[in-house]
This record gives structure tokens, C-alpha cells and sequence, in this order.
């Protein structure tokens, strides 16, 4: 064997490896499609104000929450603080 189908070898047990390698993670991966919930019918604030009252029910150790103002645009950043 030569250098060059040495090389040529390694090189296609490689391509194969990582082929295998992908099959292997896009097995183990879930499905995992968008669906609707139905009649679930809140707004961000009333959803977040829920989760904190259920979270705050089951006393999770260590879990701390807290609401953090996240800005869509500058615009929006530069208009709070005019």
C-alpha cells in the first residue's frame, strides 16, 4: 500500500466514522415538534406570574426567581432611559 491510498484509507474511515457518529446522535435525538396547548390563552406577564406561584407551592430547594426587563430594540432601551 502507498502513501497516497494509505492516506486515501484514513481519510474514508473517517467519513465513515463521522457518518456513523451523526446517525447515531440523530437517533438518540426526541422528537420534538411545536404544538399548540390549548385554551391556554395568557399573557407573557400572567404566564410568568403562574409559574412563579407554582414554583413558589413546590419550595425547590436553593431556586431563586426574579423578573429581568430585556429590551427588543435601541429604541426601546433609549426611550427608558429618556
Amino acid at each position: 500500500m502507498n502513501d497516497q491510498s494509505a492516506l486515501s484509507s484514513i481519510i474514508e474511515s473517517f467519513k465513515e466514522a463521522q457518518e456513523e457518529a451523526r446517525r447515531e446522535k440523530k437517533a438518540r435525538q426526541k422528537d420534538y415538534k411545536k404544538r399548540l396547548i390549548e385554551n391556554f390563552n395568557y399573557s407573557p406577564k400572567e404566564f410568568y406570574v403562574l409559574l412563579a406561584k407554582a414554583l413558589e407551592i413546590r419550595r425547590v430547594p436553593g431556586l431563586s426567581a426574579g423578573l429581568v426587563k430585556l429590551y427588543e430594540s435601541v429604541q426601546d432601551l433609549q426611550s427608558a432611559f429618556t
